[in-house]
């Protein structure tokens, strides 16, 4: 049972890697989209690293884009003494603002899109203090996309013998 959580983690990762950009976007128009972001936020603060996050007290607003009725998704990501949390509330004063499209999110969170590639190509805009932007990755334990063996991604069939 204490494997749960990676195990969720890579398969998690593993169903996201293969869906085209936009069929996960189509998906997240509809109602699976609330239960993908706030499964994704819950997740954040079980993976900050506490020893590097004790020194920070910041707010970061999370402005995920892409609903079906145009709207966005508000989460603020609330730091302080090395613990994190989450609040949908709005009401917190941000430090940082990141807006990103629900489909680099679950990319993003599930380890199949990297942070810097996609701010480079504008996937992920910021706004506020970009030194704190810099220094996330590193205060969170992001799962990597479990590699698959190049047979299995060339004929699709499962590992040889």
């Amino acid at each position: 049972m204490s494997d749960a959580p990676r195990a969720l983690a890579d398969g998690f990762a593993r169903g996201v890697r293969g869906v085209p950009d936009n069929r996960l976007e189509q998906a997240l128009r509809t109602p699976l989209r609330r239960v993908v972001l706030d499964a994704i936020f819950w997740q954040m603060p079980q993976h900050i690293d506490r020893r590097r996050a004790s020194r920070l007290d910041a707010v970061i607003r999370w402005s995920v884009t892409g609903r079906g009725d145009g709207g966005t998704d508000v989460y603020d990501l609330v730091i302080s003494e090395g613990r994190a949390r989450i609040s949908r509330s709005g009401r917190h004063v941000p430090r940082l603002t990141i807006t990103i499209g629900a489909a680099e999110l679950v990319r993003l969170a599930s380890g199949t899109l990297d942070p810097m590639q996609a701010y480079y190509k504008r996937r992920i805009k910021l706004g506020g203090d970009i030194m704190l932007a810099a220094k996330l990755t590193a205060l969170f334990r992001i799962p990597k996309a479990p590699r698959i063996p190049k047979a299995t991604r060339r004929t699709g069939a499962g590992p040889r013998s």
